[in-house]
């Protein structure tokens, strides 16, 4: 997966990019949500469980973005570094 840096995209692009984001989070929000409402009783769903699966949904996503942000500008690094050196 090609990921760009946050610096190199259009506002269009960064747009685009935070709503995918925010599409992905609420998908996963609402599949965590089924799955536990099939396992229980839906009057037995402990919400201060479900708030806690989501926020390390929330921190587990931020870290892979992170990750990918970081990688692409080690790329571009190397690219850079690579095309001087020509």
């Amino acid at each position: 997966m090609d990921v760009e840096s946050d610096e190199d995209l259009s506002p269009e692009e960064k747009e685009t990019r935070s709503r995918t984001i925010a599409k992905i989070k609420s998908l996963l929000s609402k599949s965590s949500v089924r799955s536990m409402a099939e396992s229980m009783d839906a009057e037995q769903i402990d919400f201060s469980e479900l708030d806690k699966e989501l926020q390390q949904q929330e921190r587990i996503m931020s870290f892979h973005q992170a990750l990918a942000t970081e990688a692409s500008i080690k790329r571009n690094q190397v690219i850079a570094k690579a095309m001087s050196e020509c």
